[in-house]
């Protein structure tokens, strides 16, 4: 390092070291302290047994886990990492180090991103994803990633109501509160979103941290709350990535079980699957279209999808070979459709819609009408209510509750109704690891 430099690096050093004790208090510290001093050790052997358990575990209900992992960690260790991905582990990008980076410039965050980047590829580790330490990530940060190297990221949280009536909240569930900054779940939609060069996975919380440490619950307590959150995602056909910590396998993989056994049980299917392959999925549906032409009285539909797309219809009049999805829903067996002309089974919407809200629809998986034959859809969005259901979440809620004809891609493939990601936030191996975030940047 030129001598020059020297005085620049202590201050920056000194700078986030004060930042994260200005974003941690005592009680935070000690109660973190402690439980790390019990979970990992000196060398990295019980991280690995657990992150090996957990890779066995999951394995049975046909379920990879993600985990993402600091730059640093992956460097230290590189043949561990080849191994659990040649496992079927996915990994992605966490930082070179475990820090915030809401407290860095644009220029730190991309050197951070870059080594990341450098340290997976000399270990031969294949990445597509990013989730940035303590999800601190804005849009300004888009700016900052290295160029064509990540398909998705993952750092919005949801917060679902399934811990009602708890009072009982520690430093620990109050500071990982501030951490995450989620959006409640009657405000949001869990799906993800193309965001530029990146689709955006939101975070089901909370979290194992939140409810065992935070909040002192068992297993079987925090198996419930998960489970909660499944099958609310479930109801409204959404995505659950349920966020955990390897550190805490050992005592929560029960509550793990429990959501997965629950998963494997509803009808219609939940997706098990990766982050990286739900982000490739949702890259591929954003392609489908539907050509549409008129015969007469008739409207011709020919939907234009890959093989494991789905197309519903809801109360939708047809001739054509149809099955049952999910209540009134069904699924179409073919690649196409014909009905009556006079109400086009779509969503119009009004001309000047905001370009974003447009892109949101479509992301869903409804098709639109945007230009003379919108007000003849059987669901018209006129400039008053796009104005009165400014929310996307009152928006989605009112156009599923109409009982009005409307034919649609599913959100997932092979017929299923909701996806679910199983990510660990794998932050250390050892002791060392967690010294280094403090100590070494």
């Amino acid at each position: 390092m030129p001598a020059d430099a020297l005085p620049r690096w202590r201050w920056v050093k000194a700078r986030r070291l004060a930042r994260w004790l200005e974003l941690r208090s005592a009680p935070y510290i000690a109660a973190r302290l402690v439980a790390l001093v019990r979970r990992y050790g000196a060398t990295s052997a019980k991280s690995k047994r657990r992150i090996v358990g957990c890779i066995t575990l999951l394995e049975r209900y046909q379920c990879r886990p993600t985990f993402p992992t600091p730059g640093r960690v992956v460097h230290r260790d590189p043949e561990f990492f080849r191994k659990i991905q040649n496992w079927g582990a996915e990994l992605n990008v966490h930082g070179y180090d475990h820090i915030d980076f809401l407290g860095l410039s644009r220029e730190e965050a991309n050197r951070q991103f870059s080594k990341a980047v450098e340290a997976f590829d000399k270990a031969g580790i294949q990445f597509d994803g990013f989730r940035c330490p303590y999800l601190s990530y804005s849009r300004a940060l888009l700016d900052a990633l290295p160029p064509s190297r990540f398909s998705y990221s993952s750092n919005q949280a949801i917060l679902w109501n399934v811990l009602p009536g708890r009072q009982d909240s520690t430093a620990v569930f109050d500071t990982l509160q501030e951490f995450y900054r989620p959006v409640p779940c009657e405000e949001a939609v869990s799906s993800p979103r193309l965001c530029g060069e990146v689709v955006e996975l939101p975070i089901g919380i909370p979290d194992d941290l939140q409810m065992f440490d935070g909040l002192n619950m068992e297993p079987k307590e925090i198996g419930r709350a998960w489970s909660a959150v499944l099958h609310q995602t479930h109801r409204r056909g959404e995505l659950f990535v349920l966020l955990f910590h390897p550190e805490l396998l050992d005592d929560c993989q029960d509550a793990l079980k429990a959501v997965l056994d629950a998963a494997i049980t509803l009808q219609p299917r939940v997706w098990i699957t990766t982050m990286r392959e739900v982000a490739a999925w949702w890259r591929e549906k954003a392609g489908f279209s539907a050509e549409v032409s008129e015969h007469g009285a008739s409207l011709r539909i020919r939907f234009v999808c890959s093989e494991r797309a789905t197309i519903l219809l809801r109360n939708v009049v047809t001739g054509a070979g149809v099955i049952p999805w999910d209540g009134a829903t069904q699924a179409l067996q073919s690649r196409e459709l014909e009905v009556g002309a006079e109400r086009r089974p779509f969503i119009g919407v009004a001309g000047g819609a905001d370009a974003e809200l447009v892109g949101f629809l479509r992301e869903q998986g409804f098709i639109l009408e945007t230009g003379l034959a919108a007000p003849s859809c059987a669901i018209y969005l006129d400039a008053n209510l796009l104005t009165a259901l400014s929310n996307r979440r009152r928006l989605l809620d009112y156009i599923e509750s109409s009982q009005e004809p409307l034919a649609r891609f599913g959100r997932w493939p092979y017929g299923a109704k909701s996806a679910l990601s199983i990510t660990g936030d794998l932050d250390a191996l050892s002791l060392v690891d967690y010294a280094a975030r403090v100590f070494v940047h």
